[in-house]
């Protein structure tokens, strides 16, 4: 994965209180931030590395990531991994 960076922070913020989908997550970030397409790009790699829990359909299945379409259709929470990655890297511009 790349380094953590504001994309990433990010979307763990998006994250950090319910289960958001791809749209959502858009949504929530700063238009200045990532295009949706960076955010569709980053979601496997905070998955695949533990930052981001992900799940499908009504009994929240843990999608096959080998598919990376389950990005337009999976619901996103963040990890408590991804809680002490988030908390601790607060962005410069953000903290104060």
């Amino acid at each position: 994965m790349q380094p953590f960076d504001q994309i990433s922070w990010e979307i763990l913020n998006a994250t950090a209180d319910d289960w958001e989908n791809l749209e959502q997550i858009y949504r929530l970030l700063p238009r200045d931030v990532a295009s949706l397409e960076e955010i569709a790009d980053r979601l496997p790699r905070l998955v695949a590395t533990g930052l981001l829990n992900a799940r499908v359909g009504e009994n929240g299945t843990p999608p096959s990531l080998a598919d990376f379409r389950y990005v337009w259709h999976a619901w996103f929470a963040m990890s408590a991994q991804g809680r002490a990655v988030w908390t601790a890297s607060i962005p410069a511009d953000l903290a104060g």
